[in-house]
């Protein structure tokens, strides 16, 4: 309790970092950083790892922030030496703490001391609590890893949690240590779980959820990652505020922990804010989840013709009825009467029956003392979405006729070129426009797919439909047949059966903080659309009611495949919301070229009603209509004439160099490596620029760059990113297919890049290999999108307590659909009701 009321504790944990500075963080972005975290409703910061500086206490006790302060013992005996009990250090320990009291203990927002973090107990940290309970007995005392204390003298007051799984009791004390390091219960996490014996400790759970960084595969692959993750928030914090002995919680974390001089490749991209001050998706999830109003949505109900809805009161110290009311629905608004509910309590709101005369939507408003908004909520009469459309009826049928090896199906305005040799889409227009150049194809993500071959095609008509059954095979792998049901107006129902799978599911893996579910990550049908695609369109059902309209996962929008981000540099301030960014340098390093359009763009929208890819330069659309179970996602792939794959013959390799197959990841299944110093591989190519990927491994070496003759890269480094070293995801694994190298801007024409080895070893590698998979040509042809209709979808090493779902395993027999419409609409025109 804070001033005689219990108060739960909704913080963040926050270590400075400026862009270009570091830790030596300005008063004026200090105090940016405290702004935005208070509009996101936080009231508690944790200085995880160390003191705070000065300035953000003063700060803090100006805002009414609560502060848990960090003694300066990181990690001792985990990845800093045992000093613990070592008389040595003794002296330091205690100088350190003293220090630190004396600065700190008269700000009023001092809440917490905290003895360490991420530590083992020892006599000096004992010796530490006997000075701060001597010179400071008014705030309790944790410390991380309680569990590693012995119990008897000075126990800590709070019990320290970190990384709970979502799916656990916040009150219970729980010891992670196990939670890091252990594998193998019946437990919901699918670990052993230890618990302290005083269960009567209060626990705090002071680093929580941490944000999507460390399964860098998935964020790759999809940034919509981040959307998912608000799911989690979501479950801590309702579980955590309705446990009496949970005091609250901290996310890891604040801000990102990227400067420029780190060539934006480090691991540390985990705040909720870019290092710019950006905020990311994750920050609209905390805000939403901390939110201190909750209206209970399945209560609203119509009484004596006005309507009613239950509100419940998450302030800590705010009665209802000191907040003003406002109502707005169309062009109509007006206030509403308060209702008296203290915190933690639940209270009624009546609204007038005009609220939703002007549609089926009511935003409300409230207003502090002070006129300033504390928060605004939707409330909706419409039920969560509409199924999915029905066919209509048509009195003509497409029709069918041979031409050599493909059929041509002729529909009401287009016209599908379908090949008997490969049983693909070879283009279906509409409206004179070609939108699908390619498709059907399976999307199994978590299972490496081999080429596609064809077994057989079959063709019926039915109830006035053109049904065509496509049977085959990827390898050995999967045998699938696809059932294309296509009618006269452009529509197309594709089902897809699994005939056979000849490879296990990928299995349960524990990780470093939890487990990697196993499964596949996704599964579903994929299309090729026309490069021209640069827009997407869609309505969806969100995890919140209200977006801002910039985020990744608004309910309906317009993602823009480019623009002015594809300029970015690194070190400059991006003008642009963080949604439009085109480059992640801490993804794919200093050398990105973005080629692959907006993370906005590029990010799947979950839950849709309906998504359609567009062109604001032609006509051609296609429209993917779901009942509000599946995703969509437009990935950008290279040209086919722009790849150089490591066996092209315009690669001369000169010395000894090993031609390697491997089918966990590769290209096309093979690289070339050499470990000689001198040895060189020389690429001819034609066009503006050119980008190599390869592995990134722990037998990864140095390599010397030049570019037509002249040194670009005196040492680039193949060994692997700290984030992905042994222990931080699953253990050790190569990570194939990373930008290495890349350079743009030249004159159009013929050009060589060549690569020497060195002979010299990455810090902490075991040899000096260098390793080529690929390079990507810049070239004027545009890229193609491919548009994936995913019918499940987890994100299976998010870990570190965060939610994901059940494993995804299929079986023979199992499937999916997809309902596809081919659309035109004006060139350059905006879909209806979604924002440009």
């Amino acid at each position: 309790q804070v001033n005689g009321r219990p108060v739960k504790l909704r913080g963040v944990c926050y270590q400075a970092c400026a862009p270009t500075t570091g830790k030596a963080i300005s008063p004026d972005l200090l105090a940016e950083d405290l702004r935005l975290l208070k509009a996101a409703h936080v009231n508690f910061i944790r200085t995880a790892g160390s003191p705070p500086l000065r300035e953000l206490l003063d700060l803090c006790d100006r805002l009414g922030v609560y502060v848990q302060v960090d003694a300066p013992f990181d990690e001792i005996d985990q990845s800093l030496p045992a000093t613990q009990n070592s008389p040595r250090w003794t002296g330091d320990f205690l100088s350190q703490v003293a220090e630190m009291v004396e600065r700190d203990q008269d700000h009023p927002s001092l809440l917490i001391w905290c003895l360490g973090n991420e530590s083992a107990w020892g006599s000096n940290l004992r010796l530490a609590a006997e000075h701060i309970r001597r010179t400071d007995g008014t705030r309790p005392l944790i410390f991380s890893y309680p569990m590693s204390h012995d119990g008897e003298q000075n126990p800590p007051d709070l019990w320290s949690v970190h990384y709970l799984d979502a799916r656990m009791d916040p009150g219970v004390p729980f010891d992670h240590l196990v939670i890091g390091h252990t594998h193998g219960s019946d437990d919901p996490p699918g670990y052993a779980l230890g618990f302290s014996r005083q269960a009567g400790l209060p626990v705090l759970h002071d680093a929580i959820a941490r944000v999507a960084c460390h399964d860098r595969d998935a964020l790759r692959r999809d940034p919509a990652v981040r959307e998912f993750w608000g799911q989690s928030m979501l479950a801590h914090w309702d579980r955590i505020w309705a446990s009496p002995n949970a005091l609250g919680c901290a996310v890891w974390s604040a801000v990102d922990d990227v400067t420029i001089q780190s060539g934006g490749s480090r691991l540390n991209a985990w705040g909720l804010l870019d290092v710019w001050r950006r905020p990311k998706p994750e920050y609209w999830h905390v805000r939403r989840a901390y939110a201190p109003l909750r209206l209970r949505r399945d209560s609203l109900k119509q009484a004596d013709g006005a309507w009613q809805i239950e509100i419940e009161n998450r302030f800590c110290h705010t009665d209802l009825d000191e907040l003003a009311i406002r109502w707005q629905s169309g062009s109509r608004s007006g206030r509403l009467a308060g209702c008296t509910a203290g915190p933690g309590q639940t209270g009624i709101l009546n609204l007038p029956a005009e609220a939703f005369g002007a549609g089926q939507t009511c935003q409300l408003s409230f207003y502090d003392a002070a006129g300033l908004l504390v928060e605004a909520l939707t409330v909706s009469t419409q039920t969560p979405g509409p199924a999915l459309p029905q066919r209509t009826g048509r009195s003509q049928m497409p029709s069918v006729e041979e031409d050599g090896d493909r059929l041509l199906i002729r529909l009401e305005q287009g016209l599908i070129r379908l090949s008997k040799i490969t049983g693909q889409i070879e283009a279906a227009e509409w409206a004179g426009q070609v939108i699908l150049t390619g498709g059907p194809g399976l999307i199994m993500t978590g299972i490496r797919l081999p080429d596609w071959t064809l077994d057989r095609m079959e063709h019926v008509f039915e109830d006035n439909r053109l049904v065509v059954s496509i049977q085959g095979h990827y390898g050995s792998v999967v045998s699938v047949t696809f059932r294309l049901q296509i009618d006269a107006g452009g529509r197309i129902d594709t089902n897809y059966t699994l005939n056979a799978i000849n490879l296990p599911m990928p299995r349960t893996v524990k990780i470093r903080v939890g487990l990697d579910t196993g499964g596949l990550e996704e599964i579903g049908v994929s299309y090729q659309l026309d490069a021209s695609v640069d827009r997407l369109s869609w309505q969806r059902q969100g995890l919140w009611t209200h977006y801002p309209e910039d985020h990744l996962g608004r309910p309906q929008g317009t993602a823009v495949r480019t623009g002015a981000a594809r300029q970015f540099r690194l070190g400059e301030r991006p003008a642009w919301p963080w949604a439009l960014d085109e480059k992640q340098f801490d993804l794919y390093g200093r050398f990105d070229t973005g080629w692959r359009g907006s993370l906005d763009f590029r990010s799947a929208k979950h839950n849709i009603y309906q998504a359609t890819a567009w062109s604001s330069r032609q006509a051609g659309a296609v429209t993917v209509l779901s009942d509000g179970r599946d995703a969509v996602r437009l990935d950008v792939v290279p040209h086919p004439d722009s790849v150089l794959d490591d066996r092209d013959a315009r690669i001369r390799y000169s010395g000894t160099w090993y031609a390697i197959t491997d089918r966990s990841g590769s290209w096309r299944d093979t690289e070339m490596a050499s470990q000689t110093a001198g040895d060189r591989a020389e690429v001819s190519f034609t066009g503006t620029g050119i980008e190599w990927y390869g592995p990134q491994d722990m037998i990864g070496g140095i390599a010397r760059v030049l570019v037509d003759g002249q040194p670009a890269e005196p040492a680039m480094s193949q060994g692997p990113l700290d984030v992905e070293r042994p222990g931080m995801s699953r253990g050790y694994e190569k990570r194939y297919q990373r930008l290495l190298f890349a350079v743009s801007g030249l004159p159009d024409g013929p050009h060589t890049l060549t690569i020497e080895v060195t002979g010299q070893k990455d810090k902490g590698a075991d040899y000096p290999y260098v390793l080529i998979d690929w390079f990507r040509v810049h070239q004027a042809k545009p890229d193609p999108v491919r548009l994936a209709i995913l019918n499940q979808w987890n994100v299976r090493r998010l870990a570190w307590g965060n939610q994901v779902r059940e494993a995804i395993r299929v079986a023979p027999g199992d499937g999916g659909h997809a309902v596809l419409q081919l659309d035109a609409m004006p060139a350059g025109k905006e879909k209806a009701g979604a924002r440009p």
